[in-house]
């Protein structure tokens, strides 16, 4: 992410709408691993369920997510599941879009 403005951002994430599920799987059971790349630390975990009910409220907070004015920052995401976050031996989920946004934080 770059922030290419002259204020800094406190960084939240969300999913925007509902991703696509065939499988029925429990959003609650999935998580999306946020780590912030370089900085050494452990890395968030957010269910895919949050992510998606935060979508109405501008995202949840990224732990440590201020981006400074003029700065960029690397994430990377991954995503884990829980054994009984379905029945079956497989299944599918898709059309997940993860949106960044920023709010202005004062000087």
């Amino acid at each position: 992410l770059k922030n290419a403005g002259a204020t800094s951002l406190a960084l939240r994430l969300a999913i925007t709408s509902a991703p696509s599920n065939p499988s029925n799987i429990d959003l609650s059971k999935v998580n999306v691993l946020l780590t912030t790349v370089g900085s050494g630390t452990n890395p968030q975990s957010f269910s895919l369920q949050s992510l998606v009910a935060a979508s109405t409220s501008g995202g949840v907070p990224i732990t440590g997510g201020n981006l400074l004015s003029d700065t960029v920052q690397e994430y990377k995401l991954q995503i884990s599941m829980s054994s009984d976050a379905l029945t079956g031996s497989s299944a599918a989920l898709g059309n997940i879009d993860f949106a960044f946004s920023g709010l202005a934080q004062s000087s």
